[in-house]
């Protein structure tokens, strides 16, 4: 899963929700999840999508105040 930092501290995505909260994030909507270019574009997005404000990591780890 991926645990936010700055702004997005305190935020855990599950792993498979992960694509899915990206998508709706950005405004993304798929018209054909199963066209070619499809699982390469959904690869892309969740990559480039947690790369800023979240790790990725293995399991939700707590949060403290």
């Amino acid at each position: 899963g991926y645990k936010g930092i700055g702004p997005e501290q305190g935020r855990w995505i599950p792993q498979n929700e992960a694509l899915l909260y990206a998508l709706s994030r950005c405004g993304v909507q798929l018209v054909d999840p199963l066209a070619p270019e499809a699982q390469e574009f959904c690869t892309m997005l969740e990559d480039w999508f947690f790369s800023g404000n979240f790790y990725r990591t293995e399991k939700e780890e707590t949060v403290y105040d």
